[in-house]
């Protein structure tokens, strides 16, 4: 299912009927709903953020009821942005001198411990 948003609308108004829909496609597939719901959001400015905790995330739990009573899988909302200042490199050697390079595609870091 797909709604339209007006030109320069930031917030889903529809996100309510999408989210239901999709929690139904999924038990229809599945024969069961979700434990855990991870939403990616993206186009969140820093001023934004409140409202997307209060009125997006709210408009979200709202729609488990419409299910049952007693469903209340976890939810989780990751804004992600674009405008961040952490790099990440990739170190080689070449010559006895260390070279910082853009990691391949598909790279994924982990934490480093030192233990």
């Amino acid at each position: 299912m797909t709604t339209m948003q007006k030109q320069g609308q930031e917030f889903g108004d529809s996100l309510k009927l999408l989210f239901v829909s999709s929690l139904r496609k999924y038990f229809e597939v599945n024969h069961r709903l979700p434990q855990k719901i991870i939403m990616y959001r993206d186009g969140v400015s820093d001023g934004q953020m409140e409202v997307v905790s209060k009125y997006e995330a709210e408009q979200l739990v709202s729609c488990f009821k419409h299910f049952s009573v007693d469903y209340s899988p976890s939810l989780s909302v990751v804004v992600v942005q674009k405008r961040i200042n952490t790099r990440m490199y990739d170190v080689e050697y070449q010559n006895n001198r260390k070279m910082f390079k853009n990691p391949p595609p598909g790279t994924i870091f982990r934490p480093f411990c030192n233990s």
